[in-house]
């Protein structure tokens, strides 16, 4: 018994003396998140638009519910570095093109046609996540921008509208390094572009106007370098 005690204690010190050299090699072995980044994502958009055309106070129109949407692709680049920790800070940028579009019908006085198309869009923003070896959940939000297009018909009387709007944009995903180099990221993102103001084409006294907010969903993979 007693050499069997031996024998045990003796695998314990040599158990306890080859923790810090475990430990030393799941710290090496930990997923390094900081450095350059880019790539490509594609997604769903969906958004939120009221349209109304008025003069004064007095809306002639109605208002319309464009609601546009649909899919889009882009890409997108960024830098990380380890703040402490877990604790992982970056930049992000991306640019999307995609038909994210929609249209209604007003019948007030006369039926007119009111359709929104976002043309392309894109955002600079900051993030913040923890990094739990190769999977990295995080916020981010920062500017949007997107080129939002406006047009109101009736027969021939058609006023066609765009603007680049400037807003802001929130969201959520998680980044998951497939390998050393190749990470995939899922995100969500809710966007305000603020609103478009113009006026209508043949009627300089008639002022357009219609806000866009939007959500996506969107599905990447960036290479790291």
């Amino acid at each position: 018994m007693k050499k069997l005690a031996g024998i045990a204690c003796a695998l314990a010190v040599v158990g306890l003396s080859a923790l810090p050299a475990r430990a030393a090699d799941l710290e090496i072995q930990s997923f390094d998140w900081s450095g350059f980044y880019a790539g490509a994502a594609f997604g769903y958009d969906w958004g939120k638009s009221r349209t109304y055309d008025r003069i004064g106070g007095t809306i002639l129109h109605g208002t319309a519910k464009v609601d546009p949407d649909g899919l889009f692709g882009g890409l997108y680049a960024g830098y990380n570095w380890r703040a402490a920790d877990r604790l992982i800070l970056g930049l992000d940028a991306d640019i999307n093109y995609g038909g994210i579009k929609g249209s209604a019908v007003t019948d007030d006085f006369a039926t007119f046609i009111h359709s929104g198309k976002l043309d392309w869009f894109g955002a600079g923003r900051v993030r913040a996540g923890m990094a739990f070896d190769r999977l990295l959940p995080y916020v981010a939000g920062g500017i949007a921008v997107g080129d939002y297009s406006v047009r109101l018909a009736h027969d021939t009387d058609i006023s066609n509208n765009s603007d680049t709007l400037v807003g802001w944009t929130l969201g959520a995903g998680a980044d998951y390094a497939l390998s050393e180099r190749a990470v995939l990221r899922l995100e969500y993102r809710y966007t305000d572009y603020g609103t478009l103001k113009d006026t209508f084409d043949n009627f300089p006294n008639e002022q357009i106007r219609a806000k866009l907010t939007t959500s996506d969903i969107r599905l990447g993979v960036s290479w790291k370098f």
